[in-house]
């Protein structure tokens, strides 16, 4: 195997994790999606974020430790004009996405 093949094996490996996040409440409208993904950005993580008829829905996708920072950023950091109701966080499967 090449040098090349191992590191991309190896990089596969670190992005095992994925989680699904629900985030329901004042969602739309207020900067959510754009911050989801500056967040996404700064974190290394890929995924994508949609929204819904009652709020946003993301997959993400990275090692454990950062899907965690990842995530807590979203639940203490979110935009001042969104009002959270509802986050859930539920273990999803990797299907090795590249980017956000």
């Amino acid at each position: 195997m090449d040098q090349l093949s191992t590191n991309g094996e190896a990089a596969a490996a670190v992005r095992t994790a994925a989680v699904r996040i629900v985030i329901r409440g004042v969602v739309q409208g207020v900067g959510f999606r754009p911050f989801v993904a500056r967040a996404a950005a700064s974190h290394g993580v890929s995924g994508w974020v949609l929204n819904d008829a009652a709020g946003v829905e993301i997959h993400v996708e990275g090692s454990a430790a950062v899907l965690s920072a990842f995530v807590e950023q979203l639940r203490s950091e979110p935009p001042a004009a969104a009002k959270i109701s509802h986050f859930e966080v539920q273990p999803a499967k990797p299907v090795r996405l590249l980017d956000f």
